[in-house]
């Protein structure tokens, strides 16, 4: 397994030395996971980390290796840069809004450094600084095939099967760890409010009980917001939270907190205050109350962090997206930065919801209302993607006005390589020859690859795809979704044995169970190779 972190860079005036700054550099975002990028590998230099290494300078393919240092100030204005690359930038002209791409790439174990430079118009990406993470057989080192799976707002599409939520899923494996992917499935009954979400009744009931590390970070929330009397306020909030917690875990929440363990005794005092004045016994009362949905809640997580964050839609297809969206359609025009264009109101049950979560977001640079909740604006780390079965695109057709504000990536039908095998009768065949010779069929009737199977389209179990699988999934996917609406006679997959009469769904099956000599009939009509245990 290869995994590599990608980073991106537009090229400022000031890295390239056109404002006066007396080094050339390449300045990294706040979100630069160093770590994931060098490896525990950094050393304390003074006030700074810093990681020295060697990298592999592919900007004219001559693969020349550069000695190249990255330092962290940590003790002061916590900046990350790699540093003194005056020499680097002469040798390749580079010049601002140039883009600079460097590269961790893992390989058992072994980390190895890449560095490229393309002139300004060379690529496209969107923000202006990119940091993403991903992980496969094989790195795609095309900047064009890596940087389209990073477009704000895009649609993978193809043939069922062919891996689009498995490529999406590899592009955000560690957003995913780190609770930064939110996901959401359309259906013919999906609205507005089960995609933003809305009021609804519930029971009212005691406040959950929260960890020790939890609270923790609730009163470095509670710190950072900059309140009078943080710790007072912390625990009469979270009084249930604490009272029976003991005194030293009291004071190491503290001290982690930036604290003195002093502070204890006035936890106590907010924790009595809490317990007096807070403890409403309303449980079994019914109240209505804001459920946020996948958009709310991927807008809020983005909003409360510099990171990117992925709101994942499965068969945005299959639902009305005109509904489904409503007025968020608008937010949809992003700017070159990645904010949206035009603001959008919101509603005053969403924007109470919003302005809650982010009073403590520690941002600055929200446009006038947002963090407020009254105006709605997409910000640049919120990422929206989208899968799109093609042979489900009748559902609902997709308007070409929300078309034309999503990039489109086709994910094409290829050899997975995974060495699948149908196992049927006693003989085993190659899955992937299975799909060329049924997919030419299915191409020879429909003259369109939508109804055409995906390397992915049944799933093999111990790289072996049943009889069972094969009948029941396959053969009943082509039987009722495409072969249907075409003369039998017209295709040579479902025949009998030395006969032009059609098979019929019900011959596939005998006394309860599959016949497999039937299923493995048809793989003899589509002339596939001898079986693979038989053959020479």
């Amino acid at each position: 397994m290869i995994k590599s972190v990608f980073f991106y860079k537009e090229l400022t005036p000031a890295e390239v030395g056109k404002t006066g700054t007396h080094e050339i550099y390449i300045r990294l975002p706040n979100n630069f996971d160093y770590e994931a990028f060098f490896g525990n590998i950094a050393t304390e230099n003074g006030p700074v980390l810093e990681v020295n290494f060697t990298a592999i300078d592919t900007t004219n393919s001559n693969n020349d290796s550069v000695n190249l240092r990255f330092v962290y100030f940590i003790n002061s204005n916590r900046e990350k840069r790699i540093p003194s690359l005056g020499e680097l930038f002469k040798l390749h002209n580079v010049q601002e809004e140039d883009i600079v791409c460097i590269e961790s790439r893992e390989n058992s174990s072994k980390k190895s450094f890449y560095i490229h430079f393309y002139k300004k118009g060379e690529i496209t990406i969107s923000p202006s600084s990119v940091f993403f993470m991903r992980t496969g057989e094989e790195i795609v080192t095309d900047p064009e095939n890596i940087l389209i799976s990073q477009s704000l707002q895009q649609i993978f599409y193809g043939a069922p099967g062919t891996g689009k939520s498995n490529t999406i899923k590899n592009s955000t494996e560690q957003a995913e760890k780190e609770g930064r992917v939110f996901r959401t499935t359309f259906h013919p009954d999906s609205d507005y409010s089960t995609f933003v979400g809305c009021y609804k009744p519930g029971m009212k009931s005691a406040d959950r009980i929260y960890s020790a590390e939890e609270l923790a970070v609730k009163l470095k929330e509670i710190k950072n917001s900059g309140v009078t009397y943080p710790c007072h306020k912390f625990a009469a909030q979270y009084w249930k939270s604490l009272k029976d917690l003991s005194v030293d875990t009291i004071k190491q929440i503290l001290i982690a907190c930036g604290f003195t363990e002093s502070m204890n005794v006035e936890v106590s005092k907010g924790v009595a205050i809490g317990q007096e004045y807070l403890n409403k016994d309303e449980d079994g009362k019914i109240v209505y109350t804001f459920t946020p949905q996948a958009f709310t809640n991927a807008y809020v997580k983005a909003w409360n962090t510099e990171e990117n964050v992925y709101l994942i839609i499965e068969e945005i297809n299959r639902g009305n997206c005109a509904q489904i969206f409503g007025d968020l359609f608008q937010l949809l025009d992003r700017r070159s930065d990645g904010f949206s264009e035009y603001p959008v109101d919101a509603d005053s049950d969403l924007a109470e919801h919003i302005r809650k979560e982010l009073v403590n977001s520690q941002r600055t640079d929200f446009p006038e209302g947002v963090k407020e909740g009254k105006k709605l604006v997409l910000p640049s780390n919120l990422y929206i993607w989208a899968t799109m079965n093609t042979s489900d695109q009748s559902l609902f057709p997709i308007d070409s006005a929300f078309k034309r504000r999503w990039d489109w990536k086709y994910i094409p039908i290829e050899n997975a390589g995974k060495n699948w095998r149908i196992k049927v009768n006693n003989n085993e065949y190659d899955w992937y020859q299975f799909l060329e010779a049924v997919n030419k069929e299915v191409f020879t009737l429909t003259h369109s690859e939508d109804k055409q199977l995906g390397y992915f389209f049944a799933k093999a179990q111990n790289n072996v795809i049943d009889a069972e699988t094969l009948v029941n999934k396959v053969y009943f996917y082509l039987w009722t979704d495409v072969f249907k609406d075409y003369e039998y006679e017209s295709q040579k997959a479902f025949r009998k044995p030395n006969s032009t009469e059609a098979i019929s769904f019900k011959d596939f099956f005998a006394g309860g169970k599959i016949d497999e000599t039937m299923a493995e009939q048809v793989l003899i009509n589509l002339e596939l190779n001898k079986p693979v245990e038989s053959a020479e």
